[in-house]
């Protein structure tokens, strides 16, 4: 176990049960109907950490290593297999025999820590593998400090997982400590989403969550891309603030992401938002001059459309 592992147990450790009885919220008045203004709220009152823990955290083999040494029984029914590089180099040469003997034909090769969603540095298959590290070796093998938070969590630069599903059927869902933040997000890159299938992965989503210890959840926010499988869901990669009082999705400038956590907040933490700010946030509203001058009206239009067919979806 590294020194970030343990550090990591030690924070969730230390997490008491008095802390996990969480206190009503009461009465919210913002400012403004932002992302922005919503953040600095939350972060003001401290109701999401930012410490290391989630710094650790946002590196994804990192995660997957904590998550398998809280919950070893149950981590193949949530997460794909994955695997630092460095295990498999030695003496400069990398063993491409040996990851396909561990992860079958079909596997990616991505950075531990990158905000990058495109794809653009996905390494697809043994091939592509063995161009790659013939012509820089080094970036696999050096102990890397993420740029994403400045510190030393896995120790690893690049990750291989098992590829369990096509990215057509990837979601992008949220939490807030324990909880599914349900409705949270319809679409993503103008993908087609079934939204039958997205009422299903949030409900994935909850079982994970619920399977694990809630200290490892205290006051944690996170979003996750969830893939279809051959055989249920797999949770492919998660982010959070990256141990800074920040955003923990780019999804979180969407008024419906907005309207999500405001109304979980209200239905299960007893906050009241107030005022008219309060309301466009509620009805999805909020922080929409800033999205529809992003990502225009058409998105807009869409997002509003398939917020309907998820309420039919989800009434079903």
């Amino acid at each position: 176990m590294n020194i970030a592992l343990k550090e990591a147990i030690t924070h969730m450790n230390q997490v008491s049960d008095e802390q996990l009885r969480l206190v009503s919220i009461g009465e919210v008045v913002l400012e403004k109907d932002t992302r922005n203004c919503f953040l600095d709220w939350i972060y003001k009152n401290n109701y999401i950490d930012h410490s290391a823990y989630s710094a650790h955290l946002s590196d994804k083999l990192f995660f997957y290593e904590f998550i398998k040494t809280i919950s070893p029984d149950r981590i193949d029914d949530f997460l794909p297999l994955t695997k630092g590089v460095s295990p498999y180099v030695k003496n400069g040469r990398i063993d491409l025999d040996k990851i396909e003997n561990d992860f079958g034909p079909d596997f990616i090769v991505k950075p531990c820590s990158d905000m990058d969603s495109s794809g653009g540095r996905l390494i697809r298959g043994k091939l592509e593998l063995e161009h790659d590290f013939s012509i820089r070796s080094h970036d696999y093998m050096e102990k890397k400090i993420s740029p994403l938070t400045g510190i030393i969590s896995s120790g690893e630069a690049y990750l291989i997982q098992k590829i369990v599903g096509e990215p057509e059927r990837e979601y992008r869902l949220h939490s807030f400590f324990d909880q599914t933040v349900r409705g949270a997000t319809f679409t993503r890159w103008d993908q087609k989403w079934v939204q039958d299938e997205l009422v299903a992965a949030e409900s994935f989503l909850q079982k994970f969550l619920d399977s694990l210890p809630k200290k490892a959840l205290y006051r944690q926010a996170w979003s996750f891309d969830v893939m279809r499988a051959k055989e249920g869901f797999k949770i492919i990669e998660v982010n959070t603030n990256r141990g800074k009082p920040q955003s923990w999705s780019g999804d979180l400038s969407n008024p419906d992401t907005l309207a999500a956590y405001v109304n979980l907040f209200e239905s299960l933490y007893g906050a009241k938002f107030l005022g008219e700010n309060a309301e466009k946030l509620r009805k999805g509203e909020g922080n929409l001059r800033h999205f529809l001058k992003k990502f225009g009206k058409e998105a807009v239009e869409r997002h509003f459309r398939l917020r309907e067919e998820y309420k039919k979806s989800k009434i079903k």
